[in-house]
């Protein structure tokens, strides 16, 4: 399921993806979103696009730690048709899934970005 991104495009419909987040990370996603007076939501799908946005890739090694529970969090992420295909895309390079790439760049755009400032259809405009 490899889909370019080109002008055809708009023929692709946004898309949800569920993100499990670590309890640590849903805790900073909470922090951040009531920072910013988001929703968590709302704050986790700027962060997604934003970390799409900036980086072409992340290495192939890179995983985010689980903790001693094992319980994970989810959060839905609705993401434009660009982002969407554009996550695809990476993902299919990386060798993993969409859903894995999705939180590897949730966690790592939690980790490296404290707080997210601008316009939001700069921000979710591929």
């Amino acid at each position: 399921m490899n889909q370019e991104v080109t002008a055809e495009v708009g023929s692709i419909r946004p898309k949800s993806i569920g993100v499990p987040l670590t309890c640590a990370d849903s805790e900073k996603l909470s922090q951040a979103a009531k920072k910013g007076k988001r929703s968590r939501q709302l704050e986790a799908v700027l962060r997604l696009h934003d970390h799409l946005k900036l980086f072409s890739r992340i290495p192939g090694d890179w995983m985010v730690a689980q903790e001693g529970d094992g319980r994970n969090k989810k959060i839905t992420v609705i993401l434009t048709a660009e982002a969407s295909a554009r996550l695809t895309k990476v993902a299919d390079k990386a060798d993993r899934s969409r859903v894995e790439e999705a939180a590897l760049r949730l966690h790592d755009h939690l980790r490296r970005v404290p707080e997210i400032n601008g316009d939001y259809y700069e921000i979710t405009t591929l």
